[in-house]
This record gives structure tokens, sequence and C-alpha cells, in this order.
């Protein structure tokens, strides 16, 4: 399992799709797994479940973000500020920073 600490590599016993045992599963598919040997407390919220060695974690992402307008509701937004980035259903914490040449307005 990856996310943002590291979980147990375990063997699947068995794979229920709508509460019907199937052999495999794919993206998009809404299943529940049995993993062999795994304590409850050692998954996570935020883990994902993946053959070992097939994906990563990115400890650093580097963004282009677009601030709202005054009358859109912005807020004051400064180097240093931690916010949150929305990626699909992840909340992801970011530091705000800003790279040397960036035109950033009136960010201080």
């Amino acid at each position: 399992m990856v996310g943002p600490s590291r979980g147990p590599i375990a063997v699947v016993d068995r794979i229920e799709d709508g509460r019907v045992q199937t052999d495999e599963a794919s993206a998009d598919m809404n299943v529940g797994l049995l993993p062999r040997g795994v304590a409850a407390d050692a998954v996570e919220r935020g883990q994902v479940l993946a053959t070992p060695g097939s994906i990563n974690t990115h400890a650093a992402f580097t963004a282009d973000i677009t601030l709202l307008s005054e009358e859109q509701g912005s807020t004051d937004v400064a180097v240093g500020d931690r916010l949150g980035f929305y990626t699909r259903t992840a909340v992801v914490w970011g530091t705000v920073t800003v790279l040397q040449g960036t035109d950033v307005g009136n960010l201080p």
C-alpha cells in the first residue's frame, strides 16, 4: 500500500465486486479486498493499493495557480502560507514559494 506512510506488503485473498466474488479488479471498480495477515490499524485513509513497485509517492510538486479576484471572494496569500490543493479526491497540502523571475503581481 502506498500513501502518506508506507503500508504493509500483503497478498489479497479475496476480491468482491458488489458482494460477488471475482478473480480480478481494475481501475474504476468499487471492490472489497481481503488482504491476508494485515491488521486493520495498519491501513490508513489516503493509501492506495497497488502492485509492489508499480507506483511511487511524490514528496514535492510544482504548480501554476490562479488566485481568485477580490470580486470572486479572494483572500490574502503570502509566501510561506500553507494551502490545500485539490487533485481529484485528494487534498494535498503545499507551502507557497515563488520561483525566481515569476510575475506575482502584489504577492509579498
